[in-house]
């Protein structure tokens, strides 16, 4: 991995997250970057003058965005996969087991303890990340977009790519899903902007993209593509000059439900609540916090959805997996 300025000293360790809080709580060190945010492989710290890589592995090697593999990916509430300890106290579980070959992440985040979040102004180099917000609140502030502000269950925001936030604070419980491109990138901590920024530029172009926040209690709802299904549109596709589209669907009657596909599209479904029965491949139980991805070119159908079932919905367009 290239960093920006060459490193004094290599430390290989059993856990980076222990050898972290040693080097920042005790030796007064200061992180400059962490890779990858979920469960971190390394990290550079300073103090001075002097730079010193953390690595679990001796050799890291990154693929800004790699080719996409697409596959049928169904996980479950009571999956195998541990929750990993991330960075600031965060707890990650991997949604996408095979990431499409390094392309994709979808984590379902979790902090058990509510009050102020260790967290610190940092920016991630991505392609594309959204947050929607699963349970609970959460305080946040973002570079060039006003005071710091709460989001609620079912809000969602776009992060693109480098701008500079920082967790401030949350309820006890929360919970949210978090959605990147690529799968493995870099988070940088940045000391020289302090957040609130002093300038509103709401419509700032970083990348290509723009910050966009959904607010879940000034929604429409309409008729959705799935029969018997009403959804709110999260607004994500303008925002990331089309590399995606996002949807909460809820159920409102239970119809005979006919074949669907996306065509070219990716399509990733997050189940906020209740059951059903997912044909595709065969049938799939999909439950509350049960994940799936559909390929490109697939047929499927939901039937026998339960009264409130519920269900997050992104779908990847081909933009977001070529060559960048």
């Amino acid at each position: 991995m290239k960093t920006l300025n060459q490193v004094n000293k290599t430390i290989l360790c059993d856990n980076v997250n222990d050898v972290l809080e040693h080097y920042t709580e005790n030796l007064g060190y200061r992180i400059e970057s962490i890779f990858p945010a979920d469960n971190p492989r390394e990290v550079i710290v300073f103090k001075g003058d002097t730079r010193i890589q953390l690595i679990k592995e001796e050799k890291i090697e990154i693929e800004t965005c790699p080719p996409v593999a697409q596959s049928f990916v169904s996980t479950e509430l009571n999956n195998k996969s541990p929750w990993i300890a991330g960075r600031a106290g965060m707890l990650y579980k991997d949604l996408i087991p095979d990431r499409q070959s390094g392309r994709l992440i979808a984590s379902h985040i979790k902090i058990p303890d509510g009050g102020p979040v260790a967290d610190y102004v940092h920016f991630h180099k991505i392609r594309f990340q959204m947050i929607y917000i699963y349970k609970g609140w959460v305080k946040l502030v973002y570079e060039d977009q006003g005071p710091p502000f709460i989001m609620n269950e079912g809000d969602c925001v776009l992060q693109p790519p480098e701008i500079r936030h920082q967790v401030l604070e949350c309820s006890a419980g929360f919970e949210a899903i978090e959605i990147s491109s690529p799968a493995e990138h870099i988070t940088y901590v940045d000391y020289e902007l302090t957040l609130p920024t002093s300038t509103l530029n709401a419509d700032r172009n970083f990348n290509e993209q723009s910050f966009h926040l959904h607010k879940e209690n000034i929604a429409r709802w309409a008729p959705w593509y799935i029969d018997g299904f009403e959804y709110r549109d999260v607004g994500l596709t303008s925002p990331t000059a089309g590399l995606i589209s996002v949807h909460v669907g809820r159920i409102n009657s239970q119809e005979e439900k006919q074949l669907y596909n996306q065509n070219d599209n990716l399509l990733f479904m997050f189940v906020l609540e209740g059951d059903c029965i997912l044909n595709c491949n065969g049938q799939e139980n999909l439950n509350t916090a049960s994940a799936v991805i559909i390929p490109a070119n697939t047929n499927y159908n939901l039937k026998n959805c339960s009264e409130k079932f519920e269900v997050l919905s992104v779908l990847f367009y081909p933009e977001l997996f070529s060559a960048k």
